[in-house]
């Protein structure tokens, strides 16, 4: 769908809201269309990350640190990635 709307709209922008919490092949993937990440980090301590999300840290932080290396836009309260 959004390949579609690209096609139809080459000015499109499409903004992902996501808890980052994904493989490095699904990031690399969404990297392609996604103009802007709204990135919301539980916690940076593993223990309260999986005692807050039943999920380790580990996954977010690595692809928090992918994001903050590539060309996007960011949100958040700092205004970057």
């Amino acid at each position: 769908m959004v390949r579609h709307i690209q096609r139809k709209r080459t000015d499109a922008e499409f903004i992902l809201a996501t808890n980052g919490f994904c493989t490095p092949g699904t990031l690399r993937r969404l990297l392609d269309f996604t103009s802007l990440f709204s990135f919301e980090i539980k916690a940076l301590s593993d223990e309260l990350h999986r005692n807050l999300t039943g999920a380790p840290s580990e996954p977010v932080l690595r692809n928090a640190g992918t994001l903050q290396g590539s060309s996007l836009k960011g949100s958040g309260s700092s205004g970057r990635l």
